[in-house]
């Protein structure tokens, strides 16, 4: 019997969340994590990451060529209007 239910909660413990993904409105402002660029049906798409969500964001052809250097989990910060900007990183 406890074998059994070791086994259960074993299981229970290993269900994987899927993150919600959303298109990005003004009130997702601030610090996020930069996931990836795609280019889907001829238009760029930004993906972050913040806590359990994934916020879909449509970029500019020139943005996609800029964003596509950035590493993946990388801080950035945006603004209401969308605009991505660079977090802080280590200064010296």
């Amino acid at each position: 019997m406890l074998r059994a239910l070791a086994e259960q909660e074993r299981k229970r413990l290993q269900v994987i969340r899927t993150p919600t993904v959303r298109r990005f409105e003004a009130r997702d402002e601030g610090m996020v994590q930069f996931g990836t660029v795609k280019q889907i049906e001829g238009r760029h798409f930004a993906l972050v990451h913040r806590r359990d969500e994934t916020l879909v964001l449509s970029i500019d052809e020139a943005t996609y060529r800029r964003l596509t250097s950035f590493t993946r989990g990388r801080t950035v910060h945006l603004s209401e209007s969308g605009a991505i900007k660079l977090g802080r990183g280590h200064r010296r």
